[in-house]
């Protein structure tokens, strides 16, 4: 009877017999899926931290709202993440884009037998790519058009699974720092980068290359794949999204295609095997604990603002009276054009004592935002730095009629002073020295 009741479910989901609001909340959950949800919760134990809220995931509350956990491997929060992430894909970033201009890729970073050093990993590749899209439309305006969405994902194995792994993964793994020396049952964690990436107009063979040229030289470490044409581009973005927000947490020996996903999830698999409990407990608390969620799992790179000088130039020369505020507002219409809102959907009852930390995994063409300053740029993020100016900005006020002999000792130590090295100000204390030349040629 249960299992006609779940068959009866499903097919009025398929059918669409649920209002829309009835389908975002995710009441029931398929025995598979209903099947992790037990194990991580094996996993954790009843005095886990985080036992309580994922058996609190699913209630409904007295105003109709569902309480989600947050929890990356909770199969009903991962299905409602991934489905806001597809939805974005399919009808925000990658709109106009048909299967010609999209293709997915793979990257395999160094492996780690400690969770810890996951996050250095992971730190250290993100600079990698905002440096490397950087060099490369410093040298081949074709980058321009280029946008990259990954999502960060965690594969893991052994030293004795490695003894017996076939020739592709040992060399693909013995370039990535694989352990040689250890016991058989020793974890190895192996993070990955799963992208959707708009090519613009560049070819899959001109991605991986210039990849692999860039440091990812390691056998089978970049994998480029276009999408397929017997497909809608909407289908695709489906299976890759799917793909790449997957979380499994178990040994599955056949390869899936991420092309290819969304079939291969509906075929019965039989007896699941599943990562030991302490390697689910672990993976559990770094991702929520340590990793923020969802949030930190999304990583983006925007194609090329070649309007951010100009916007910067524009709000230079804004009246005296709202420089500040025209100069904020210019640098936040920037941010927003390329961050994309890694924050989950708000709602009374989800992450309701979660704070959203939103990762600024952006790339800022620097040689765009130095038209507006003198002096050399030192600094990797100017988003951060913009309460730094020099002294010397011819743009920034126009200069007044009298002289600054004429407007006094004050008005001149005001305007040529600093307390800081290299001759700069700090927008305080540029703010300030307006005022005391306001008042010095009593302009009010």
């Amino acid at each position: 009877m249960t299992k006609a009741m779940e068959e009866l479910r499903a097919a009025m989901m398929r059918t669409k017999q649920f209002n829309w609001w009835q389908r975002k909340e995710l009441r029931w959950l398929s025995p598979k899926n209903e099947e992790q949800r037990q194990v991580v919760m094996n996993a954790l134990g009843p005095d886990h931290v985080l036992m309580a809220r994922m058996i609190r995931c699913g209630e409904i509350s007295s105003n109709n709202n569902m309480f989600y956990c947050g929890i990356p491997l909770c199969p009903r929060c991962f299905m409602r993440e991934r489905g806001r992430q597809t939805r974005q894909a399919i009808r925000e970033t990658f709109l106009d884009a048909n299967n010609d201009d999209i293709a997915f890729v793979t990257i395999l970073l160094p492996a780690r037998t400690d969770l810890a050093d996951v996050h250095g990993v992971i730190e250290k590749e993100k600079r990698r790519l905002r440096n490397f899209i950087v060099r490369q439309r410093s040298l081949d305006s074709r980058w321009d058009d280029f946008q990259f969405v990954g999502f960060w994902e965690m594969g893991r194995t052994t030293i004795g699974d490695f003894q017996c792994a076939g020739r592709k993964t040992k060399l693909a793994l013995n370039s990535l720092e694989f352990p040689l020396i250890g016991a058989d049952d020793e974890t190895v964690w192996l993070p990955h980068l799963h992208a959707i990436v708009q090519k613009g107009r560049l070819t899959e063979k001109e991605i991986a290359k210039a990849l692999r040229n860039d440091g990812h030289h390691a056998p089978y470490q970049v994998d480029v794949r276009p999408f397929h044409t017997y497909r809608s581009a909407a289908k695709n973005l489906q299976n890759v999204t799917r793909y790449s927000l997957k979380f499994r947490i178990e040994n599955d020996p056949q390869q899936l295609d991420p092309l290819d996903f969304i079939t291969a999830e509906k075929d019965p698999s039989g007896v699941r095997d599943w990562w030991p409990a302490d390697d689910i407990r672990a993976y559990v608390e770094w991702l929520y604990l340590e990793r923020s969620g969802f949030q930190s799992l999304r990583f983006v790179l925007g194609k090329k603002d070649v309007d951010a000088g100009t916007d910067i130039a524009l709000a230079v020369n804004q009246e005296d009276d709202d420089i500040e505020s025209s100069f904020d507002r210019s640098l936040c219409s920037q941010f927003d054009e390329n961050v994309s809102d890694e924050c989950s959907e708000t709602e009374s009852d989800v992450n309701a004592d979660d704070s959203c930390d939103v990762s600024l995994d952006v790339l800022f063409d620097i040689n765009a935002r130095v038209e507006c300053v003198s002096g050399s740029v030192r600094y990797n993020n100017l988003l951060l730095d913009t309460n730094w100016i020099t002294v010397d900005v011819p743009k920034w006020r126009p200069m007044l009629p009298a002289t600054l002999e004429v407007l006094g000792h004050d008005a001149k130590a005001a305007a040529k002073s600093s307390r800081y090295a290299g001759n700069v100000l700090s927008l305080a204390e540029r703010l300030r020295s307006i005022g005391v030349l306001d008042r010095a040629s009593g302009d009010h």
